[in-house]
Formats: structure tokens, C-alpha cells, sequence
């Protein structure tokens, strides 16, 4: 998904739900400019272990910037 899919598609923000178990999944949206907006605590039990559900977002704008950081570089 890059800058057009928001242009062509008229969105605003993305939304995303992932399990706290999955670290690398967090680590990968967080580095790709997703915020975390909220937080559904022991969602989900596992064995002897409780998870968290974890909403992300990225609006529009914080994704342009992110894209527009990126081709600085690669000047």
C-alpha cells in the first residue's frame, strides 16, 4: 500500500488490529508510522496466558510525511 492507495481511495486513516503476542508484527506498523490507539487488556487467553488486542492507526498526512522523509534520503 503507498501514498496513492490514500490519493485514489479518498481515505484518511488506515485502521489495524493486532494480538500483543505478535512483537514483530507491532515493531513492523510502529516503524511504518502506525500509533497505537487503544487497547482491549487480556483479550484473549492462550494456555495460561492473556493477551491484548492492540488498535493502530496511521492517518493520511503522518504517512505522506513518512513517504516524503524517505525520498529525502534517497536524494
Amino acid at each position: 500500500m503507498g501514498w496513492l492507495h490514500f490519493q485514489q481511495y479518498l481515505i484518511n486513516n488506515i485502521f489495524l488490529r493486532v494480538y500483543s503476542f505478535n512483537k514483530r508484527a507491532v515493531s513492523c506498523y510502529k516503524k511504518s508510522g502506525f500509533k497505537e490507539i487503544g487497547r482491549r487488556r487480556e483479550a484473549y487467553i492462550i494456555g495460561n496466558k492473556k493477551y491484548d488486542d492492540i488498535y493502530m492507526d496511521i492517518l493520511a498526512t503522518e504517512f505522506k510525511g513518512k513517504i516524503d522523509k524517505l525520498m529525502e534520503k534517497e536524494d
